[in-house]
């Protein structure tokens, strides 16, 4: 059955929770930033965002969501069960369908521990245990179909490059 615009998509999202890792030097010893905090890391890169060109992306990914775009070997997401390509959509109860790519490298940043909803094309739905979120014209209503909420996208914004070139 094709799917007509306007009508809602059923999209299980994976649950997975991320326990950043203390970045070390080459010694061994943990990095401190210039508050004094140990440097954590997640062991991911993202891409896109709703003020980005998925055209520019070289991975052709559908739509303006945030994307893992590289997963370290042996790191803290790798650990969790991220894998490259996962859809970023919600992390510690934020809404990452609608985010600027900025907004989210902040909000990645911000917490030790993620507590992330991903949507992994092709996944078998035993992986997917989330209740769905409905997806209406490719925008994600978290909360049922009844929800009538109007989000409005960004334009992209011109010379701006799909993938964030940090590490998180």
């Amino acid at each position: 059955m094709q799917h007509m615009p306007g009508d809602p998509l059923h999209i299980y999202g994976i649950p997975i929770t991320l326990h950043k890792t203390t970045q070390l030097d080459k010694f061994g010893n943990p990095l401190v930033d210039s508050s004094g905090n140990h440097v954590m890391r997640c062991g991911f890169r993202i891409g896109g965002g709703i003020d980005q060109n998925p055209a520019h992306c070289p991975y052709g990914y559908p739509d303006k969501g945030i994307y893992i775009t590289s997963v370290d070997e042996g790191g803290a997401a790798e650990l969790a069960g991220l894998q490259p390509h996962d859809k970023l959509l919600q992390v510690n109860g934020v809404d990452f369908t609608m985010v600027t790519h900025d907004k989210a490298c902040k909000l990645i940043k911000n917490d030790p521990i993620l507590q992330m909803v991903v949507y992994r094309k092709d996944a078998p739905p035993s992986l997917h245990q989330q209740p769905p979120t409905y997806l209406y014209d490719g925008y994600v209503l978290p909360g049922g179909a009844g929800n009538s909420h109007t989000f409005q996208p960004l334009p992209a914004a011109p010379n701006t490059s799909f993938m964030s070139p940090d590490k998180y």
